[in-house]
């Protein structure tokens, strides 16, 4: 039996960034662990003063480098390569060893909170005691059945969900295609790369809850 679980994280990742704007958000789209190269953060952050943002990310110690991707809304899409300390603190590559699935990271001036889905409560106990090797701490905030109401259905966010009905609908799975990832990212004012993620992510949510798990049982 899944479970989801929800916890809060305090990490030293972006941290002073965060800080320096009250009401800020950051929802991570995707992280890029690249052989011999710094791990790349892929977040859109929501604040009133951009500007703070783009002073703070340069001397922020967890920050190698950052580029603006994208901007809508109110809101930026920005690409940022962590330095070695960032690296260091890293959440997810303990979490895979856990075999822990991360749905949704979001962190804001005060802390990181996620919703991820494990393989049993155990697990908690030895992600929280490897966490605090990286200086990071965890905070249990809520538990439950994954085939509680709570829950996602499929594992797949509204996000997610969103984005791969539009594909279907307009044509994207089809042979040849009838649109291509350049028309979902105008579509849905997001870059490219955004939408490979969050068709990438629901895919393999969507087939981890329905193939795979008619596979185990």
């Amino acid at each position: 039996m899944n479970f989801i679980a929800e916890f809060d994280i305090t990490t030293p990742i972006l941290a002073k960034t965060r800080r320096a704007v009250t009401g800020l958000v950051v929802d991570i789209e995707d992280l890029q662990l690249r052989s011999g190269k710094s791990p790349v953060l892929v977040c859109w952050v929501d604040c009133d003063d951009f500007d703070v943002i783009d002073r703070e990310l340069p001397t922020d110690p967890t920050v190698e480098a950052f580029e603006i991707l994208a901007e809508s809304s109110g809101r930026r899409l920005y690409r940022v390569a962590l330095s070695e300390k960032g690296e260091a603190a890293l959440v997810y590559p303990v979490a895979v060893e856990h075999g822990i699935t991360f749905l949704e990271v979001r962190a804001t001036d005060d802390g990181t909170h996620i919703s991820a889905r494990i393989p049993n409560r155990d697990v908690l106990l030895s992600l929280q005691s490897r966490l605090e090797e990286r200086d990071v701490s965890l905070q249990l905030k809520r538990i439950y059945r994954a085939d509680d109401s709570g829950d996602v259905p499929y594992g797949v966010s509204e996000r997610q969900r969103e984005i791969l009905l539009y594909a279907v609908e307009a044509g994207f799975f089809e042979v040849p295609r009838k649109i291509t990832l350049r028309d979902i990212a105008v579509e849905f004012d997001i870059t490219d790369q955004a939408v490979s993620t969050l068709l990438r992510r629901g895919l393999t949510n969507l087939l981890r809850h329905t193939l795979a798990s008619s596979v185990d049982t």
